[in-house]
Protein backbone atom coordinates (compact mmCIF):
# COMPACT_ATOMS: atom_id res chain seq x y z
CA UNK A 1 0.00 0.00 0.00
CA UNK A 2 1.71 3.14 -1.30
CA UNK A 3 0.56 6.13 0.99
CA UNK A 4 0.73 9.87 -0.95
CA UNK A 5 3.24 12.00 0.05
CA UNK A 6 1.90 15.23 -1.43
CA UNK A 7 -1.32 16.75 -0.03
CA UNK A 8 -2.98 20.03 -1.48
CA UNK A 9 -3.80 22.82 1.10
CA UNK A 10 -5.67 26.09 0.50
CA UNK A 11 -4.57 29.37 0.66
CA UNK A 12 -6.15 32.85 2.50
CA UNK A 13 -5.37 35.44 4.66
CA UNK A 14 -7.04 36.21 7.60
CA UNK A 15 -9.05 39.20 8.75
CA UNK A 16 -5.67 40.32 10.73
CA UNK A 17 -3.77 39.74 7.84
CA UNK A 18 -2.27 36.51 8.45
CA UNK A 19 -1.65 33.77 5.72
CA UNK A 20 -3.77 30.88 6.75
CA UNK A 21 -2.68 27.16 5.21
CA UNK A 22 -5.61 24.40 5.54
CA UNK A 23 -5.01 20.70 4.06
CA UNK A 24 -8.16 19.56 2.26
CA UNK A 25 -7.86 16.31 3.04
CA UNK A 26 -7.59 17.00 6.91
CA UNK A 27 -9.61 20.36 7.80
CA UNK A 28 -7.51 19.80 11.96
CA UNK A 29 -4.20 20.75 10.04
CA UNK A 30 -3.80 24.00 9.76
CA UNK A 31 -0.93 26.83 10.39
CA UNK A 32 -0.72 30.22 10.46
CA UNK A 33 1.45 32.93 10.16
CA UNK A 34 2.30 36.66 9.32
CA UNK A 35 4.00 35.82 5.89
CA UNK A 36 4.48 33.28 3.39
CA UNK A 37 8.28 32.69 4.47
CA UNK A 38 7.53 32.69 8.22
CA UNK A 39 4.66 29.49 6.91
CA UNK A 40 6.42 27.33 4.66
CA UNK A 41 8.12 25.93 7.60
CA UNK A 42 4.87 25.37 9.62
CA UNK A 43 3.58 23.63 7.09
CA UNK A 44 5.31 19.85 7.63
CA UNK A 45 4.45 19.95 11.63
CA UNK A 46 0.49 20.78 10.88
CA UNK A 47 0.06 18.04 8.17
CA UNK A 48 1.84 15.72 10.54
CA UNK A 49 -1.17 16.80 12.72
CA UNK A 50 -3.40 15.86 10.17
CA UNK A 51 -1.90 12.63 9.13
CA UNK A 52 -1.59 11.08 12.84
CA UNK A 53 -5.06 12.19 13.46
CA UNK A 54 -6.13 10.51 10.31
CA UNK A 55 -4.18 7.12 11.17
CA UNK A 56 -5.25 7.00 14.52
CA UNK A 57 -8.45 6.77 13.72
CA UNK A 58 -7.88 4.31 11.98
CA UNK A 59 -8.11 6.12 8.21
CA UNK A 60 -5.83 5.60 5.38
CA UNK A 61 -5.70 8.95 3.48
CA UNK A 62 -5.95 9.00 -0.39
CA UNK A 63 -4.35 10.65 -2.88
CA UNK A 64 -5.64 13.54 -4.32
CA UNK A 65 -4.06 16.02 -6.88
CA UNK A 66 -4.41 19.65 -6.25
CA UNK A 67 -7.03 21.28 -7.47
CA UNK A 68 -7.23 24.60 -9.47
CA UNK A 69 -6.49 27.77 -6.41
CA UNK A 70 -4.43 25.10 -3.90
CA UNK A 71 -1.40 24.34 -3.44
CA UNK A 72 0.96 21.27 -3.06
CA UNK A 73 2.93 20.60 -0.06
CA UNK A 74 5.67 17.52 -0.01
CA UNK A 75 6.58 15.77 2.65
CA UNK A 76 10.04 15.50 3.77
CA UNK A 77 12.48 11.91 3.19
CA UNK A 78 11.93 10.80 6.75
CA UNK A 79 8.34 11.86 7.15
CA UNK A 80 7.79 9.90 3.77
CA UNK A 81 9.30 6.98 4.27
CA UNK A 82 8.11 6.76 7.66
CA UNK A 83 4.42 6.66 6.24
CA UNK A 84 5.15 4.28 3.28
CA UNK A 85 6.36 2.10 6.84
CA UNK A 86 3.05 2.51 8.02
CA UNK A 87 1.23 1.83 4.84
CA UNK A 88 3.37 -1.84 4.74
CA UNK A 89 2.40 -2.18 8.31
CA UNK A 90 -1.27 -1.69 7.22
CA UNK A 91 -0.91 -3.60 4.15
CA UNK A 92 0.38 -6.76 5.65
CA UNK A 93 -1.47 -6.68 9.00
CA UNK A 94 2.33 -7.21 10.73
CA UNK A 95 1.39 -6.50 14.39
CA UNK A 96 4.09 -4.30 16.36
CA UNK A 97 5.32 -7.69 18.47
CA UNK A 98 5.77 -9.70 15.86
CA UNK A 99 7.80 -7.03 13.85
CA UNK A 100 10.07 -6.64 16.61
CA UNK A 101 10.56 -10.03 17.09
CA UNK A 102 12.05 -9.91 13.39
CA UNK A 103 14.28 -6.94 14.03
CA UNK A 104 15.51 -7.75 17.04
CA UNK A 105 13.91 -4.86 18.98
CA UNK A 106 10.98 -4.36 22.02
CA UNK A 107 7.65 -3.76 20.66
CA UNK A 108 7.92 -0.14 21.53
CA UNK A 109 10.66 0.83 19.20
CA UNK A 110 7.96 -0.13 16.58
CA UNK A 111 5.53 1.79 17.39
CA UNK A 112 8.30 5.03 17.41
CA UNK A 113 8.78 3.59 13.79
CA UNK A 114 5.16 4.37 13.32
CA UNK A 115 5.03 7.41 15.42
CA UNK A 116 5.35 10.61 12.75
CA UNK A 117 6.10 12.65 15.32
CA UNK A 118 9.22 11.09 16.84
CA UNK A 119 12.51 11.49 14.81
CA UNK A 120 13.37 7.89 13.41
CA UNK A 121 17.05 7.03 11.62
CA UNK A 122 16.35 6.48 7.89
CA UNK A 123 18.52 3.54 8.62
CA UNK A 124 16.05 1.62 11.24
CA UNK A 125 13.48 2.93 8.50
CA UNK A 126 14.65 1.26 5.80
CA UNK A 127 15.42 -2.37 7.81
CA UNK A 128 12.14 -2.44 9.15
CA UNK A 129 10.76 -1.72 5.22
CA UNK A 130 12.78 -4.61 4.03
CA UNK A 131 11.70 -6.49 6.63
CA UNK A 132 8.27 -6.05 5.26
CA UNK A 133 8.86 -6.94 1.69
CA UNK A 134 9.58 -3.19 0.72
CA UNK A 135 12.54 -1.72 -0.99
CA UNK A 136 13.57 1.63 -0.53
CA UNK A 137 15.14 3.87 -2.92
CA UNK A 138 15.96 7.11 -3.74
CA UNK A 139 17.46 9.21 -6.40
CA UNK A 140 19.47 12.73 -6.27
CA UNK A 141 19.75 14.38 -9.27
CA UNK A 142 22.92 16.74 -10.16
CA UNK A 143 21.99 20.28 -11.47
CA UNK A 144 24.54 22.64 -13.40
CA UNK A 145 23.62 25.40 -11.06
CA UNK A 146 23.01 25.94 -7.07
CA UNK A 147 20.26 28.58 -7.01
CA UNK A 148 20.65 29.34 -3.21
CA UNK A 149 24.64 29.40 -3.16
CA UNK A 150 25.16 31.28 -6.32
CA UNK A 151 26.25 34.35 -4.57
CA UNK A 152 27.42 32.83 -1.45
CA UNK A 153 31.27 33.29 -1.34
CA UNK A 154 31.51 31.42 2.14
CA UNK A 155 31.58 27.75 0.16
CA UNK A 156 34.31 28.91 -2.40
CA UNK A 157 31.69 28.09 -5.50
Amino acid sequence: MILPIAYPYTLERDRAGYYVARFVQFPQATARAPSIDALAPLLEDALIGGLMAHLTAGLVPEARRAHAGECLHTLSVSHATKLQFIGLMKLHKVSHRRLAAHLGVRHQEVTRLMDLTHNTKIDALVEAIEVLGGKVSMTVEATDSVPCLENDDTLGL
